[in-house]
């Protein structure tokens, strides 16, 4: 739907042609930008939004729920406006990223989706962030993209079969909807490699493989190669697909090639 470091909007059609043929409930603890459900064509009940980011959650929470008022909030604010973009920047770092959002805010997630979508790459993970401001002659900022998205039949069409939207740590998202029928893709900060995220710390490495390793459900697992995969995950468990993909920006911090090799690991 917009922008987020980390997203796979352009991974996914290499990601889902190794989704397993068979299943009935879909989920990702680490939600984001949710792109890899977004460009799929799958018809499943239910499906589960779920980012530890209380704006990224609030933000899907308001576009499942009533697309239209969504909409009509975002047209109320001019875009690539500098100032607007760092009045709402400074409201939302002042609310914090563990602040709590209990029911449906679409005054806040207009405002977070005003700064998230005219961002360089979606990064918003700091006070500092200025607007990219784009020549109006030659490009529509992805504010505007995201405005024509929520008129469109087709996208709200899919952005409303999302059933549940949640605001839980990943292990705790895990545990809720588990099940024999589920299927999770889970695309996790990678390790050592994004720093901005408190989740490239080796211990929360550690304690999503114990919980993957416990799982019912069908899982599919995104990750770069790296040492500790065949502790974490044994190859005689765990299936390992590849493919490469053109780096569009700089999210991955420590992986400068132009072209990288994506793994993705699979408990089915």
């Amino acid at each position: 739907m917009i922008s987020y470091m980390g997203g796979k909007k352009f991974h996914s059609k290499y990601i889902l042609p190794f989704f397993p043929d068979s299943f009935d409930g879909y989920c990702e603890p680490f939600s984001g930008a949710f792109w890899t459900f977004l460009q799929s064509d799958m018809i499943k009940t239910p499906i589960i939004y779920n980012d530890i980011n209380p704006h990224m959650s609030n933000l899907f929470r308001c576009a499942s729920e009533n697309p239209i008022k969504l909409k009509d909030n975002l047209k109320l604010y001019e875009p690539q406006s500098k100032i607007l973009f760092e009045k709402f920047r400074d409201e939302i770092f002042d609310r914090g990223f563990d602040s709590i959002i209990e029911t449906s805010d679409f005054e806040i997630a207009s405002k977070f989706a005003y700064i998230q979508t005219q961002t360089f790459a979606g990064n918003t993970l700091g006070k500092k962030t200025k607007i990219s401001i784009l020549d109006k002659t030659k490009y529509r900022s992805k504010y505007e993209q995201l405005i024509d998205k929520l008129e469109k039949p087709k996208f709200i069409h899919k952005i409303q079969q999302i059933t549940n939207v949640e605001n839980l740590d990943f292990e705790e998202c895990i545990r809720k909807y588990d099940s024999e029928n589920m299927m999770f893709y889970i695309d996790p900060p990678y390790f050592k490699c994004e720093d901005y995220y408190t989740m490239a710390k080796t211990d929360i490495h550690i304690r999503l493989s114990k919980t993957i390793n416990t799982m019912k459900g069908k899982v599919i697992l995104s990750y770069y190669d790296f040492d500790n995969l065949k502790e974490w995950y044994p190859e005689n468990k765990f299936r390992r697909f590849r493919y490469n993909i053109n780096c569009q920006n700089g999210n991955r911090l420590k992986l400068h090639s132009s072209k990288r090799e994506e793994l993705l690991i699979a408990n089915y």
